[in-house]
Protein backbone atom coordinates (compact mmCIF):
# COMPACT_ATOMS: atom_id res chain seq x y z
CA UNK A 1 0.00 0.00 0.00
CA UNK A 2 1.15 3.50 -0.94
CA UNK A 3 1.21 5.20 2.44
CA UNK A 4 1.21 8.94 2.57
CA UNK A 5 4.05 11.50 3.61
CA UNK A 6 3.33 13.38 6.37
CA UNK A 7 5.96 15.80 6.29
CA UNK A 8 5.41 16.30 2.73
CA UNK A 9 1.93 16.80 2.99
CA UNK A 10 2.45 19.36 5.82
CA UNK A 11 5.12 21.18 4.05
CA UNK A 12 2.53 21.24 0.55
CA UNK A 13 -0.24 22.82 2.98
CA UNK A 14 2.29 25.37 4.09
CA UNK A 15 3.18 26.01 0.67
CA UNK A 16 -0.75 26.41 -0.58
CA UNK A 17 -1.34 28.43 2.42
CA UNK A 18 1.16 31.18 1.87
CA UNK A 19 -0.06 31.45 -1.32
CA UNK A 20 -3.16 32.50 -0.63
CA UNK A 21 -2.19 34.70 1.63
CA UNK A 22 -3.85 32.90 4.98
CA UNK A 23 -2.33 32.71 8.42
CA UNK A 24 -3.03 29.43 10.10
CA UNK A 25 -5.27 31.16 12.03
CA UNK A 26 -7.00 31.84 9.16
CA UNK A 27 -6.93 28.88 7.46
CA UNK A 28 -8.04 27.11 10.74
CA UNK A 29 -11.68 28.93 11.20
CA UNK A 30 -12.38 28.33 7.65
CA UNK A 31 -12.05 24.44 8.78
CA UNK A 32 -13.68 24.99 12.75
CA UNK A 33 -10.52 23.27 13.75
CA UNK A 34 -7.88 25.29 16.03
CA UNK A 35 -4.89 26.64 14.58
CA UNK A 36 -2.20 24.52 16.50
CA UNK A 37 -4.12 21.87 14.94
CA UNK A 38 -2.97 23.33 11.51
CA UNK A 39 0.59 23.80 12.99
CA UNK A 40 0.21 20.16 13.77
CA UNK A 41 -0.68 19.62 10.57
CA UNK A 42 2.11 21.77 8.68
CA UNK A 43 5.02 20.37 10.81
CA UNK A 44 4.15 16.58 10.06
CA UNK A 45 3.00 15.77 14.01
CA UNK A 46 -0.40 14.66 12.96
CA UNK A 47 -2.44 14.13 9.93
CA UNK A 48 -5.77 15.75 9.61
CA UNK A 49 -9.16 13.82 10.27
CA UNK A 50 -10.75 12.08 6.76
CA UNK A 51 -13.94 14.11 6.80
CA UNK A 52 -11.35 17.00 6.60
CA UNK A 53 -9.79 16.45 3.43
CA UNK A 54 -12.28 17.89 1.09
CA UNK A 55 -13.03 21.08 2.75
CA UNK A 56 -8.70 21.40 3.33
CA UNK A 57 -8.72 20.52 -0.52
CA UNK A 58 -11.24 23.30 -1.17
CA UNK A 59 -9.96 26.04 1.07
CA UNK A 60 -6.61 25.71 -0.83
CA UNK A 61 -7.84 24.92 -4.46
CA UNK A 62 -6.22 21.58 -5.22
CA UNK A 63 -8.06 18.76 -5.72
CA UNK A 64 -8.27 15.91 -2.50
CA UNK A 65 -5.45 13.32 -4.86
CA UNK A 66 -2.88 16.53 -4.93
CA UNK A 67 -3.49 17.19 -1.31
CA UNK A 68 -2.63 13.24 -0.38
CA UNK A 69 -0.06 13.06 -2.49
CA UNK A 70 1.13 16.70 -1.62
CA UNK A 71 2.06 18.02 -4.89
CA UNK A 72 0.59 19.33 -7.64
CA UNK A 73 -0.41 17.25 -10.71
CA UNK A 74 -0.19 17.37 -14.65
CA UNK A 75 -3.74 17.33 -15.47
CA UNK A 76 -2.76 15.60 -18.24
CA UNK A 77 -1.25 12.66 -16.23
CA UNK A 78 -3.68 10.05 -14.55
CA UNK A 79 -3.07 9.26 -11.49
CA UNK A 80 -3.93 5.37 -10.75
CA UNK A 81 -7.33 4.51 -9.32
CA UNK A 82 -5.34 1.69 -7.16
CA UNK A 83 -3.43 4.59 -5.52
CA UNK A 84 -5.83 6.71 -5.04
CA UNK A 85 -8.08 4.38 -3.34
CA UNK A 86 -5.08 3.09 -1.14
CA UNK A 87 -4.39 6.46 -0.08
CA UNK A 88 -7.69 7.35 1.10
CA UNK A 89 -8.37 4.34 2.81
CA UNK A 90 -4.74 4.24 4.58
CA UNK A 91 -5.63 8.06 5.79
CA UNK A 92 -9.15 7.39 6.96
CA UNK A 93 -7.51 4.15 8.90
CA UNK A 94 -5.09 6.21 10.24
CA UNK A 95 -7.92 8.72 11.72
CA UNK A 96 -9.88 5.85 13.09
CA UNK A 97 -7.00 4.28 14.92
CA UNK A 98 -5.75 7.87 16.32
CA UNK A 99 -9.54 8.17 17.44
CA UNK A 100 -10.35 4.79 18.93
CA UNK A 101 -6.32 5.01 20.47
CA UNK A 102 -7.48 8.47 22.08
CA UNK A 103 -10.94 7.72 23.33
CA UNK A 104 -9.43 4.25 25.06
CA UNK A 105 -6.69 6.62 26.96
CA UNK A 106 -9.80 9.00 27.80
CA UNK A 107 -12.28 6.85 29.01
CA UNK A 108 -9.14 4.83 30.81
CA UNK A 109 -8.13 8.17 32.75
CA UNK A 110 -11.92 9.06 33.49
CA UNK A 111 -11.99 5.53 35.08
CA UNK A 112 -8.92 5.71 37.16
CA UNK A 113 -9.82 9.27 38.59
CA UNK A 114 -13.63 7.91 39.21
CA UNK A 115 -12.12 4.93 41.12
CA UNK A 116 -9.75 7.16 42.90
CA UNK A 117 -13.13 9.15 43.92
CA UNK A 118 -15.19 5.90 44.94
CA UNK A 119 -11.89 4.72 47.15
CA UNK A 120 -11.45 8.36 49.46
CA UNK A 121 -15.34 8.42 49.57
CA UNK A 122 -15.54 5.29 51.66
CA UNK A 123 -12.74 5.66 53.62
CA UNK A 124 -14.49 8.92 54.53
CA UNK A 125 -17.44 7.06 55.24
CA UNK A 126 -15.31 4.41 57.30
CA UNK A 127 -13.78 7.11 59.35
CA UNK A 128 -16.89 8.97 60.30
CA UNK A 129 -18.66 5.83 62.06
CA UNK A 130 -20.95 4.78 60.13
CA UNK A 131 -22.27 1.20 60.62
CA UNK A 132 -19.68 -1.39 59.30
CA UNK A 133 -22.76 -2.84 57.64
CA UNK A 134 -23.70 -0.32 55.49
CA UNK A 135 -20.43 0.33 55.05
CA UNK A 136 -19.98 -3.14 53.07
CA UNK A 137 -23.48 -2.46 51.38
CA UNK A 138 -22.35 1.03 49.69
CA UNK A 139 -18.92 -0.51 48.84
CA UNK A 140 -20.20 -3.68 47.32
CA UNK A 141 -22.66 -1.65 44.96
CA UNK A 142 -19.63 0.81 44.02
CA UNK A 143 -17.32 -1.82 43.59
CA UNK A 144 -19.48 -4.13 40.99
CA UNK A 145 -20.56 -0.36 39.11
CA UNK A 146 -16.51 0.03 39.27
CA UNK A 147 -16.13 -3.46 37.99
CA UNK A 148 -19.30 -2.95 34.78
CA UNK A 149 -17.40 0.30 34.02
CA UNK A 150 -13.62 -0.96 33.45
CA UNK A 151 -15.29 -3.32 31.06
CA UNK A 152 -17.54 -0.87 29.18
CA UNK A 153 -14.45 2.00 29.38
CA UNK A 154 -11.49 -0.32 28.60
CA UNK A 155 -12.63 -3.55 27.03
CA UNK A 156 -15.80 -3.29 25.30
CA UNK A 157 -15.23 -3.81 21.84
CA UNK A 158 -17.45 -2.88 18.57
CA UNK A 159 -19.83 -5.42 17.72
CA UNK A 160 -19.07 -8.36 14.49
CA UNK A 161 -20.50 -7.31 10.70
CA UNK A 162 -23.38 -9.76 11.35
CA UNK A 163 -25.01 -8.05 13.89
CA UNK A 164 -25.07 -5.08 11.01
CA UNK A 165 -27.27 -7.34 8.72
CA UNK A 166 -29.25 -9.53 11.57
CA UNK A 167 -31.96 -8.25 13.72
CA UNK A 168 -29.69 -9.30 17.18
CA UNK A 169 -31.16 -8.07 20.83
CA UNK A 170 -28.28 -9.32 22.86
CA UNK A 171 -24.38 -8.79 23.62
CA UNK A 172 -21.65 -10.93 24.87
CA UNK A 173 -18.52 -9.74 25.29
CA UNK A 174 -16.77 -11.61 27.96
CA UNK A 175 -18.39 -12.89 31.11
CA UNK A 176 -20.93 -9.50 30.34
CA UNK A 177 -23.84 -10.36 28.68
CA UNK A 178 -27.06 -7.40 27.60
CA UNK A 179 -29.95 -8.47 26.84
CA UNK A 180 -32.74 -6.39 25.85
CA UNK A 181 -35.58 -7.57 24.32
CA UNK A 182 -37.26 -5.32 21.72
CA UNK A 183 -33.92 -3.41 20.65
CA UNK A 184 -31.86 -4.59 18.13
CA UNK A 185 -27.89 -4.13 18.75
CA UNK A 186 -25.61 -2.77 15.09
CA UNK A 187 -22.65 -0.45 15.29
CA UNK A 188 -24.74 2.22 14.64
CA UNK A 189 -25.95 2.49 18.01
CA UNK A 190 -23.99 0.67 19.89
CA UNK A 191 -21.30 3.40 20.63
CA UNK A 192 -24.06 5.83 21.55
CA UNK A 193 -24.69 2.63 24.07
CA UNK A 194 -21.75 2.07 25.36
CA UNK A 195 -20.82 5.93 26.09
CA UNK A 196 -24.00 5.95 28.31
CA UNK A 197 -23.07 2.82 29.60
CA UNK A 198 -19.98 4.17 30.69
CA UNK A 199 -21.66 7.05 31.98
CA UNK A 200 -24.64 5.26 34.08
CA UNK A 201 -21.73 3.33 35.49
CA UNK A 202 -19.42 5.81 36.84
CA UNK A 203 -22.05 7.72 38.16
CA UNK A 204 -23.32 5.22 39.74
CA UNK A 205 -20.35 4.21 41.56
CA UNK A 206 -19.56 7.75 42.59
CA UNK A 207 -23.03 8.51 43.56
CA UNK A 208 -23.61 5.64 45.76
CA UNK A 209 -21.59 6.68 48.58
CA UNK A 210 -22.74 10.22 48.42
CA UNK A 211 -26.15 9.46 48.67
CA UNK A 212 -25.95 7.31 51.44
CA UNK A 213 -24.05 9.95 53.00
CA UNK A 214 -26.78 12.76 52.46
CA UNK A 215 -29.46 10.54 52.85
CA UNK A 216 -28.33 9.86 56.83
CA UNK A 217 -27.86 13.78 57.30
CA UNK A 218 -31.30 14.12 56.14
CA UNK A 219 -33.56 11.19 56.72
CA UNK A 220 -31.65 9.32 59.26
CA UNK A 221 -30.74 5.30 59.61
CA UNK A 222 -34.66 3.89 59.49
CA UNK A 223 -35.59 5.88 56.43
CA UNK A 224 -33.03 4.93 55.10
CA UNK A 225 -32.84 1.45 55.03
CA UNK A 226 -36.90 1.66 54.04
CA UNK A 227 -36.02 3.57 50.59
CA UNK A 228 -32.74 2.27 49.66
CA UNK A 229 -34.39 -0.75 47.74
CA UNK A 230 -36.42 1.41 46.01
CA UNK A 231 -34.02 4.14 44.89
CA UNK A 232 -31.68 1.75 43.51
CA UNK A 233 -34.68 0.10 41.44
CA UNK A 234 -35.75 3.66 40.42
CA UNK A 235 -32.24 4.49 39.12
CA UNK A 236 -32.04 0.43 37.42
CA UNK A 237 -34.96 0.88 35.36
CA UNK A 238 -34.16 5.12 34.52
CA UNK A 239 -30.75 3.22 33.01
CA UNK A 240 -32.78 1.00 31.00
CA UNK A 241 -35.09 3.07 29.80
CA UNK A 242 -32.20 5.28 28.45
CA UNK A 243 -30.27 2.16 26.80
CA UNK A 244 -34.00 1.78 25.28
CA UNK A 245 -34.58 5.36 23.72
CA UNK A 246 -30.68 5.83 22.62
CA UNK A 247 -30.99 2.36 21.01
CA UNK A 248 -33.87 3.20 18.93
CA UNK A 249 -32.61 6.75 18.40
CA UNK A 250 -29.53 5.73 16.33
CA UNK A 251 -31.25 1.99 15.38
Amino acid sequence: MKQIDNEKFGKFITELRKEKNLTQKKLADQLFVSDKTVSKWERGASFPNVVLLIPIAECLEVSVTELLMGEHLDRHDMIQHDDVDNMVSYSLESSVKAMVSYNKRKWKMIWGISCFIVILECLYLLVSTYPLEHIRGIACVSGVMMIFALWACVYARELPSFYDENRINYVSQGIFRIHMPGLTFNNSNWPEILKLLRFDSLCMAVGTPLFYHISILMVGYQLFDNIKLYALWIVILISIGAVYYIGKKYE
